[in-house]
């Protein structure tokens, strides 16, 4: 899958492609490692955003966020409950860096 180039200076998009039932298993590899190095080395000046499933029901997202810097999980005001950000929290185990909650 190619990287989109929008209209935005310095803002690339690489669409996560088709769903895979090895994703997990994928993210937790030493090739997506060197993949965030290379992303890292690469462009030190720039924020990386990878857009993920829900922490609950997912484990890719876990995976995912124990091997970047920061962590931001978007909230629904009104709707999630503080149980559910609570148990969302305690999912990602040891994060890199910072965690920051977005309520929408």
């Amino acid at each position: 899958m190619a990287a989109l180039r929008p209209t935005l200076p310095k803002l690339t998009l690489l669409p996560a492609g088709t769903a895979n039932s090895q994703s997990t298993e994928l993210l937790a590899s030493t090739a997506m490692e060197r993949l965030l190095d290379e992303l890292a080395s690469r462009f030190p000046d720039r924020i990386i955003v990878f857009d993920a499933p829900p922490l609950i029901p997912t484990t890719e997202s876990r995976v995912l966020a124990s091997r970047v810097g920061q962590v931001v999980m978007v909230v629904e005001a009104g709707k999630t409950t503080h149980a559910q950000v609570t148990q969302a929290y305690a999912a990602v185990e040891h994060p890199k860096g910072e965690f920051g909650i977005y309520i929408v």
